[in-house]
């Protein structure tokens, strides 16, 4: 990212920087990034073909974002967290809440960053609860969060990169490649789901905030639900 400027902006920087680049080294040609048929009204070329091969997911993704509207308004998400509020009776059980909400919510909305969003003030309040170091809450939540969409064949992180290489793979000729034959292959998320449950269930790496860290916090959630 380029920094000081907006996502989309440094997509769009780091584009033309590409294009610029592939012009100069002679690997494309102007015909190749873009050529327009007047005769026929068609265009084509690597630009026309970048636009096309996305228009699915970004079809798929404004679908996604009004159904987690659609969940937070309907109150699924405030539902889900009460019951895993309610379920916490012990440290071991709000870790294993935390984990278990974090799961469900992101296999629902296969959105990493907004149910981190979401669900991070009521892990805050959950782990000061039971005093855990935050460090160890936003572990919880990150690695959940980043783990199951990535072998989730409907979510977005899996079929991004399958949009983007389904030409070649078509071109190969190869037989049965599609998300949801990726699902068992995705080792290193599936290991590290595997290792954060071992880890809220057994209380391996668990730590505790001392009282003058944990009181200091406190004041801060009072201050911020008042």
């Amino acid at each position: 990212m380029v920094r000081g400027f907006h996502f989309v902006v440094s997509l769009l920087y780091a584009s033309a920087f590409g294009l610029a680049l592939g012009l100069a080294t002679g690997l494309l040609s102007f015909g190749d990034v873009l050529t327009i048929d007047g005769d026929e009204f068609v265009a084509s070329g690597v630009i026309v073909d970048g636009v096309g091969g996305l228009v699915g997911i970004a079809v798929f993704t404004i679908f996604l974002m009004g159904l987690i509207g659609t969940f937070e308004h309907g109150g699924l998400i405030e539902w889900l967290m009460e019951r895993s509020q309610r379920f916490a009776r012990s440290v071991r059980s709000a870790e294993v809440s935390i984990v278990v909400l974090a799961l469900a919510v992101n296999a629902l909305t296969t959105a990493g960053t907004p149910t981190m969003v979401m669900l991070g003030s009521f892990v805050r309040r959950l782990g000061h609860r039971f005093r855990l170091q935050p460090w160890r809450r936003g572990n919880l939540l990150d690695a959940c969060s980043t783990t199951i969409i990535g072998f989730l064949p409907y979510s977005v992180a899996v079929l991004i990169p399958f949009a983007l290489v389904q030409d070649t793979v078509a071109g190969a000729g190869l037989e049965g490649f599609n998300p949801v034959g990726l699902v068992p292959f995705v080792f290193y998320c599936w290991a590290l789901m595997i290792v954060i449950i071992v880890a809220a269930i057994t209380g391996w790496g668990r730590e505790y905030m001392d009282e003058e860290t944990w009181e200091s916090e406190g004041e801060e959630l009072a201050a911020t639900s008042d």
